[in-house]
């Protein structure tokens, strides 16, 4: 659910970008914004037809209704780790790129993808200590790749991630 959530937060910062410049982008802008979109699409088409991860949801919320949701967020993880991967690597590509490149768009797809992984970050900064570990594995080595990048508010969200998870294991 989780990589829905997303979804939906990357088609409205599509929409706040194309509100904010309509009229500076190209035809091969739109093509790439036409095919992020269609990404959304195929998206949330897999997601609901995916009849097992529904029927999985649907048996837990019968057997589980009152619990505290750690059941539910444990079936939210792999959603969560996989959409966090692809958005994340996709943000640190589109940095890297943005080193070398003259390309007008490069700036405004970092400007799209920054706000769903400032989100991701929050959320990882958010997960209890037992979500944290079971996730380190994906987590960390991620972490070191993004705490690189070029924009001081994902840093940020990164250094949150640091000081609300990994330094509270490193003192114990």
């Amino acid at each position: 659910m989780t990589s829905m959530v997303l979804s939906l937060d990357i088609i409205d910062v599509i929409g706040d970008m194309l509100s904010a410049h309509y009229s500076s982008l190209r035809v091969d802008h739109f093509r790439q914004v036409l095919g992020v979109l269609q990404g959304s699409y195929d998206h949330a088409r897999c997601f609901n037809a995916d009849d097992e991860l529904r029927a999985l949801l649907r048996a837990q919320e019968e057997t589980d209704v009152k619990a505290d949701g750690k059941a539910k967020s444990a079936l939210a993880e792999p959603i969560i780790k996989r959409i966090s991967l692809k958005i994340m690597r996709r943000y640190l590509l589109i940095d890297t790129l943005s080193l070398t490149s003259t390309d007008f768009f490069i700036d405004e797809q970092l400007a799209i993808y920054a706000p769903p992984v400032m989100l991701a970050l929050d959320g990882i900064a958010s997960f209890s200590a037992e979500q944290f570990a079971r996730n380190i594995p994906w987590i960390l080595p991620l972490l070191s790749d993004i705490s690189i990048c070029n924009n001081r508010e994902v840093r940020q969200c990164v250094k949150q991630v640091y000081e609300n998870q990994v330094n509270t294991i490193l003192i114990k």
